[in-house]
C-alpha cells in the first residue's frame, strides 16, 4: 500500500480494535495490513475459499525453508553443482506458486 492510496477513517469499538491489533501482531503485519487482508478475504468466492483450504501450504513452507537453507550456505559451498541444485529448487518453488490459488492466504483468526 502506498501513501497515495485513499484514506478511509473508521470508528470501531475498543474491543474490536484490540482483536485487530492482536491478530496483526500474530500475523506479523500492521493493523492496516491485517484489516485489508480480512476485508479482501471477505470478498472471496466460496470456490476461492475452498481452493485455499485444499492447497498444500505445508509443502510450500517446506520448499521455502529448503531454499532459505541453501541460500544461507551459498557462500560456504559455491560451485556450479550447487547453483544447479539451487536453480532446481527455485524452479520447484516457482511451479508451486503457479499452482497456488491466485488469492491471498486466509489470515489466522
Amino acid at each position: 500500500m502506498s501513501r497515495t492510496d485513499p484514506q478511509f477513517n473508521l470508528r470501531i469499538p475498543a474491543e474490536l480494535r484490540e482483536k485487530v491489533m492482536t491478530a496483526a501482531q500474530e500475523n506479523k503485519r500492521s493493523a492496516t495490513a491485517e484489516i485489508i487482508a480480512r476485508l479482501e478475504d471477505s470478498f472471496l468466492s466460496p470456490e476461492q475459499h475452498e481452493s485455499l483450504r485444499n492447497y498444500d501450504w505445508e509443502e510450500m513452507r517446506r520448499l521455502m525453508q529448503s531454499v532459505e537453507v541453501h541460500l544461507k550456505s551459498l557462500d560456504a559451498k559455491g560451485g556450479p553443482e550447487y547453483f544447479a541444485q539451487l536453480e532446481e529448487r527455485e524452479q520447484k518453488l516457482k511451479d508451486s506458486v503457479v499452482k497456488a490459488p491466485q488469492t491471498r492466504a486466509k489470515p489466522k483468526r
